[in-house]
């Protein structure tokens, strides 16, 4: 007799997430299954009593819909079904790829902080873009002079009256 598939169900995962699925069957004749998935990004589990399992670890480009065919297979009758799997994009963290950790200055003259960045997320289309980089810094008397795509460059034109250490945090 022809397997049956019991509760295929669609998914939706974040990049970067282990999706797992199960494939629960039943035969009638108590015929041993086997089972499959059409996608090779799944690993099927090792275990003999496992077998049903496949699992895929996702990646942070791995954003987008996918249609997985499971199958359940006594051998000689096989019975399949559809189950769609949404990867949603993940946003991640901008990285501070080099700044200025020290910033010397004489008093009356402009202290600069420079900041190089990277997004990895704006690496892709403008379309699937689900960010705006914002950078700060916590002292008011920098002002940002210059913003480009993946630079930022914060003065503070100093007085007399500023000598001294000033510690600043970026965000």
């Amino acid at each position: 007799m022809t397997p049956v598939l019991h509760n295929l169900t669609n998914i939706t995962a974040s990049e970067g997430e282990n999706v797992i699925i199960t494939i629960n069957a039943s035969d009638s004749d108590s015929d041993a299954l086997n089972y499959s998935v059409n996608d090779s990004r799944f690993q099927q589990s090792s275990s003999p009593q496992q077998n049903n399992t496949f699992t895929w670890q996702t990646g942070y480009d791995d954003a987008g819909s996918y249609v997985v065919n499971a199958t359940a297979s006594d051998g000689e009758f096989s019975a399949s079904g559809i189950i769609n799997l949404t990867v949603e994009n993940t946003n991640r963290a901008p990285q501070f790829s080099f700044f200025d950790a020290f910033v010397e200055a004489n008093e009356s003259k402009a202290a600069a902080i420079r900041l190089n960045f990277t997004d990895p997320d704006n690496e892709n289309s403008a379309a699937n873009d689900d960010n705006v980089l914002t950078v700060s810094i916590n002292d008011t008397r920098f002002v940002q002079k210059q913003n480009s795509s993946n630079s930022s460059r914060f003065e503070w034109q100093t007085t007399f009256e500023d000598s001294g250490a000033v510690v600043v945090s970026l965000a």
